[in-house]
């Protein structure tokens, strides 16, 4: 199934078809188009959910952004990496963005609780971002925890991942509290 972003002129209108599996095409505007929306393809990202083919490639994509971050892979820290289908199984989901059977990107959803399910892992290679992935990973599981019943979403990060911060405000998580660079977000789910 293909995915088509449609960015307005004045405004950001974004249009695409229901389901797990999207492909991404990146927009330019084009003031010679029959309208006042453009298309102009420059890259092919689809979101997949998680299959264990891609066990190890999630695994160095983590790994990678850690390194970015200043953090080292902790066994500890990161062991669902080791049983993503277990860990993230019943109710939860993970899902990959694979560009050219590449993973640049993920992003989980835990159950936590019957009420309440945990995102995790929203994770993007460098080039790959402020390129609207990032956003359509988090809708993934924010559609998929509206398909589980979930009431609502919660999230932790750090101060000093800015864009990511921008991102979950931007699409309505609220922030609950914090505890030293670790912040804490919640978006309650309209269809409780």
């Amino acid at each position: 199934m293909e995915l088509y972003l449609f960015r307005h002129v004045q405004g950001q209108h974004v249009m695409k078809p229901p389901g797990p599996y999207c492909e991404i095409r990146k927009v330019y505007r084009d003031e010679h188009s029959l309208s006042s929306y453009s298309l102009e393809v420059i890259m092919s990202v689809k979101i997949l959910p998680f299959n264990e083919i891609y066990a190890e490639p999630v695994k160095q994509l983590v790994i990678d952004v850690h390194h970015e971050f200043g953090f080292d892979y902790d066994r500890r820290l990161d062991a669902d990496l080791e049983e993503i289908s277990h860990v993230y199984g019943g109710r939860g989901g993970f899902w990959l963005a694979i560009e050219n059977a590449k993973v640049v990107g993920t992003s989980a959803l835990r159950e936590d609780t019957q009420y309440t399910g945990t995102l995790k892992r929203m994770y993007l290679l460098p080039p790959f971002r402020g390129k609207g992935i990032g956003r359509l990973l988090l809708q993934q599981a924010v559609d998929y925890a509206k398909q589980q019943k979930y009431g609502e979403i919660v999230l932790d990060t750090v101060t000093y991942q800015k864009s990511a911060i921008t991102l979950y405000e931007k699409y309505g998580f609220i922030k609950t509290g914090c505890k030293g660079s670790q912040l804490f977000y919640r978006l309650v789910l309209a269809n409780v």
